[in-house]
């Protein structure tokens, strides 16, 4: 792992970013239409995407985060160190897995699900896009 676009740059993606830099990634860098040390504009999604390895959407607004996920073409989900997984539970791309949380087994997550810190997902659960 060595580069990583974050779309956004508010709370959400700064937790993005410290699970990015626990994670190992060298290079991480911020497409926001507010924040000044973003390389760009989140419109330029589809034209920076390409010098970079992976993509996550740390935006809070699930109706831009949707929006944005279309043009997302290298998706990755992050996991935090303290979250538990169950190794037979199945998980899509583009979200970030909070500190402290639990999916246990047979837990189905799809792609861009927020998924806030501590939460437990139990098992069989089912959680779809967007929610």
């Amino acid at each position: 792992m060595s580069n990583l676009l974050i779309i956004g740059a508010g709370g959400y993606s700064q937790l993005a970013k410290e699970i990015t830099e626990i994670s190992g990634y060298e290079k991480i860098a911020f497409l926001s239409d507010n924040y000044t040390d973003a390389i760009s504009k989140i419109k330029d999604v589809s034209c920076l995407q390409d010098d970079y390895e992976s993509c996550i959407i740390a935006v809070g607004n699930s109706d831009i985060w949707e929006k944005i996920s279309e043009k997302n073409r290298y998706p990755i989900t992050l996991i935090h160190p303290s979250a538990t997984v169950s190794r037979l539970s199945m998980l899509g791309d583009g979200y970030v897995v909070e500190v402290k949380i639990v999916i246990c087994t047979h837990a189905t997550i799809r792609k861009s699900i927020f998924i806030c810190a501590g939460t437990a997902v139990n098992h069989d659960a089912f959680a779809d896009r967007f929610s």
